[in-house]
C-alpha cells in the first residue's frame, strides 16, 4: 500500500478475532514503534477510517459497545466476479 502504518495494521489485524486500537498498539512490536516516533492515537484512527473505507478492514462493535476491527478479504472487482460466474 505505501504507507508502513497501514501494511502494519494489516499485519497486526486478525482475520477471525476483533481487536481495540489499545490492543492494537500492545501487539505493534517495539521496534517499529521506535521507528516511528511521530505515532499517535489520531493518526491510527484515522488510519483505521481510511482503511475501513478502503474495505480492507471492518468495524464491529463489541459487547460493551467499543469499535473493534477485523481484517478482511478485499473485494474481488466486479469483473472478476462476472468472469467466474460465467464459467
Amino acid at each position: 500500500m505505501g504507507n508502513p502504518l497501514h501494511d502494519k495494521i494489516l499485519e497486526t489485524l486478525s482475520f477471525y478475532e476483533p481487536m481495540t486500537w489499545e490492543r492494537l498498539i500492545i501487539e505493534f512490536d517495539e521496534s517499529f514503534l521506535k521507528a516511528n516516533p511521530d505515532f499517535t492515537k489520531e493518526g491510527l484512527e484515522k488510519d483505521l477510517a481510511f482503511l475501513t473505507k478502503k474495505k480492507h478492514i471492518k468495524m464491529v462493535k463489541n459487547d460493551k459497545g467499543e469499535k473493534t476491527y477485523l481484517r478482511q478479504m478485499p473485494p474481488k472487482p466486479w469483473w472478476k466476479r462476472l468472469i467466474s460466474y460465467l464459467k
